[in-house]
């Protein structure tokens, strides 16, 4: 059987996808990364949608932190992607 994506699982169909997303250290803590959120979740509520999941790196515990800031929820699905280890974070708004 094959593997679906939580995308897949939460939204039934993929809307859209963000493959990778880094903020280059120096630029680390300067709320980059909560305003591409607060743009996305924008996007989102213009189209009617309100779930939504991250993926990490399991042992990226800084990145893990902000998203659990964030308000996300550990998600059970659990993904072995090219030998990395991920978890997810649900969103729902």
């Amino acid at each position: 059987m094959e593997e679906k994506s939580p995308a897949v699982i939460i939204l039934q169909k993929i809307i859209m996808q963000i493959w990778k997303l880094y903020i280059i250290p120096s630029y680390q803590g300067m709320g980059i990364a909560s305003r591409m959120k607060n743009i996305f979740e924008n996007w989102l509520r213009k189209n009617n949608l309100s779930k939504y999941v991250i993926g990490v790196l399991k042992d990226n515990l800084h990145v893990r932190r902000v998203y659990e800031k964030w308000g996300g929820k550990l998600s059970t699905f659990k993904s072995s992607y090219y030998g990395t280890n991920e978890v997810f974070y649900t969103y729902e708004g």
